[in-house]
């Protein structure tokens, strides 16, 4: 029966894992147009032979768009539809209400179209110029389909191309784009892309760079952040209110005893935290997770995706275990769990700032390092005997969630639905991984050398 049992399992996570991932790439919407005024709507597609766009980018930060279409032979346009056509797919772009400076000229088998887009960059640190227009901005809905057969992108007059995706520089100054007219699926733009332009490509220019793109991520993931960190910070809270209360009293409490108190905790924040992270995605998404199941299918893409992270927690903890009950004659005296607790807070707080100002591999791997290391820091709270050093621990926790968080934003209006929920259910299990290391690691606190596991147990 057993290989059969573990047949399943493993079934039913295989089909967990597809069921995430088929729905989280049949919620995104489809790329947008980078080119609106390329579409059918406007011109007959069938009446093009080829599409090739520029775009300058002033020192205000607006974008000076021309837009080339090479008709085929004997084709018929009206240019006054195509100037009222042009008018309606621009409207509401960057929020404005007409389109800026829109000019429509026919000549032979040729048509010119021009117009502005506002708030393509601005400028940053060090008078670099940052081009934000094609990043996503933390909406999913947001990316963009190359639906022309070339797109030159340049910078202010005399500027240098400082930060560009390597694959599509023209040149030092310019980056191009190639796609099919008419078709937003061919070659789409990753909702990750920043340009940055500066006078010269120095040291002193890409380090501005740098500094100014963080900081334009940082304000992004900022703007997710309460609504995931609040929950599992209380949760965190909970389990070191009652691990300090075991430790201020007085009375001699079995692990037997604290391992019960931990599962009635566990169970009781675990209600109040789904529930409370259902009204936060409701009040902040629109979306109400405890109608049509959707907090059960929350919980199961919470399984494939923390499964990971969580399985290292409790691995982490499993080996402080190991080590402290003197198990397989590892002899480790109890400051260097201190020193571990301390030196893992140490980098886990000074790497925050880096972390804030990247999107990308580095900053996921650093919330998912915070995500599985955070349960193994209980253990060093337990002994620690200096005031200073508990409080970097308990700090440490305390804050994780908002780590863990500035690693992984920004979300997008999809991820923000179920962000809540992953959250709540990281806190709840590596706060009870951390209790019960604190648990067992309690007795030996004050003392250089280990307790015989008989006295602790």
């Amino acid at each position: 029966m057993r290989p059969r049992r573990g047949r399943s399992v493993a079934v039913g996570i295989l089909l967990i894992v597809l069921l995430a991932t088929v729905t989280l790439a049949a919620g995104r919407p489809p790329p947008q147009p980078l080119c609106e005024v390329c579409e059918d709507d406007v011109i007959e597609g069938s009446d093009v032979e080829s599409a090739t766009v520029t775009i300058e980018i002033d020192g205000d930060g607006v974008g000076h768009w021309t837009a080339r279409l090479d008709l085929r032979a004997n084709a018929s346009i009206d240019p006054r539809a195509m100037q009222s056509a042009a008018e309606d797919a621009l409207r509401g772009h960057r929020g404005e209400a007409t389109p800026r400076d829109l000019s429509v000229t026919a000549s032979g088998d040729t048509v010119v179209l021009t117009y502005d887009v506002p708030r393509m960059g601005h400028r940053s640190v060090g008078g670099v110029q940052v081009v934000d227009y094609f990043h996503s901005q933390g909406d999913s809905g947001r990316w963009y389909g190359v639906n022309a057969d070339r797109i030159v992108v340049t910078g202010p007059e005399g500027t240098t191309l400082v930060r560009a995706p390597a694959d599509y520089r023209l040149n030092g100054t310019a980056l191009a784009l190639e796609g099919a007219h008419g078709d937003s699926f061919e070659r789409t733009i990753s909702p990750g892309w920043y340009l940055a332009f500066a006078g010269d490509d120095g040291l002193f220019a890409r380090a501005a760079t740098h500094l100014g793109i963080g900081i334009d991520i940082a304000q992004l993931k900022g703007a997710d952040l309460p609504g995931t960190v609040v929950l599992p910070t209380a949760i965190l809270a909970a389990f070191l209110g009652m691990i300090s209360r075991w430790g201020r009293s007085t009375t001699d409490r079995s692990p037997g005893t604290r391992l019960r108190s931990i599962a009635g905790v566990t169970v009781g924040l675990a209600i109040a935290g789904f529930l409370l992270a259902a009204l936060v995605s409701w009040l902040t998404t629109g979306t109400f997770l405890l109608r049509g199941g959707a907090l059960l299918f929350g919980l199961l893409l919470a399984v494939p995706l923390l499964g990971p992270l969580l399985a290292l927690a409790a691995l982490g903890v499993g080996t402080q275990y190991v080590v402290l009950s003197g198990r397989f004659d590892l002899d480790v005296e109890t400051r260097w769990f201190v020193l571990y607790g301390i030196g893992i807070a140490g980098i886990a707080l000074t790497v925050a700032p880096f972390a804030a100002g990247t999107i990308g591999r580095l900053s996921t791997l650093y919330g998912g390092g915070v995500c599985a290391l955070v349960s193994t820091l209980f253990a060093p709270l337990a002994l620690a005997d200096r005031i200073r050093v508990r409080w970097l621990l308990a700090v440490t926790i305390l804050v994780s969630p908002f780590l863990v968080s500035l690693g992984w934003a920004p979300y997008g209006n999809y991820g923000a639905i179920y962000v809540p929920m992953f959250t709540v259910v990281w806190a709840l299990v590596a706060g009870t991984l951390g209790a019960i290391a604190y648990t067992f690691a309690r007795p030996w606190r004050g003392s250089g050398e280990r307790t015989p596991l008989s006295r602790t147990l």
